[in-house]
């Protein structure tokens, strides 16, 4: 795998799983994908009813606003990832980045690591609950 494929692999994968916090409507800490689903749920809402308002436009914008925010943080910490392992040989890279997505993955969707006030559920929730 090279640099290149593998800086993206880390990426999405950062963007789909890492717990990072952020606030719409209530403090959460979970995946930025979520906030990205969110954020787009609110925004089509707003467009399918008309007039919206200031508070609908606020949420808007601070949700796209952290989306952009978070999505660069977290590619240039997968570029930083890369960046360290460039000096491994390519089958070593290719196994560093499968393990690093097969723990991480196993974690998120085994342990709650997600605080989310939002959900209808729970408190805390799995991977596998913020997706179902």
């Amino acid at each position: 795998m090279s640099v290149r494929a593998t800086k993206w692999v880390l990426w999405v994968l950062l963007y789909c799983i890492a717990p990072v916090p952020y606030t719409l409507g209530a403090n959460e800490t979970a995946p930025p994908l979520r906030l990205f689903l969110i954020s787009t749920l609110t925004g089509l809402l707003q467009v399918t009813e008309g007039a919206g308002g200031w508070v609908w436009r606020t949420f808007i914008l601070l949700g796209v606003g952290q989306c952009l925010l978070y999505a660069l943080g977290l590619y240039f910490v997968a570029a930083f990832i890369c960046r360290a392992t460039t000096r491994l040989e390519d089958s070593s890279r290719r196994s560093l980045t499968l393990a690093i997505v097969a723990v991480s993955l196993a974690v998120a969707c085994i342990v709650p690591i997600y605080e989310t006030p939002l959900s209808s559920r729970s408190l805390y929730s799995t991977l596998l609950q913020i997706l179902y």
